[in-house]
């Protein structure tokens, strides 16, 4: 029963910082992206080694979180 209560709070914690993404869709910037999200575009870019200036394509995912 105790491992079961560990369990269930490291599922918590563990979902709170879970990996998110955003499918790029037509219009997306990565500034637009980044206030829908709360985060900024330095931060997008560094979690998907890219760049600022970088093309976004249609479909593809990025990841947010």
């Amino acid at each position: 029963n105790l491992t079961a209560e560990k369990n269930s709070n490291h599922s918590k914690a563990k979902s709170s910082k879970s990996k998110k993404y955003h499918t790029i869709k037509n219009g997306d910037t990565l500034s637009a992206i980044s206030r829908k999200y709360g985060t900024s575009v330095k931060q997008l870019c560094s979690i998907n080694g890219i760049k600022p200036s970088k093309t976004l394509q249609l479909g593809k995912k990025i990841r947010v979180r």
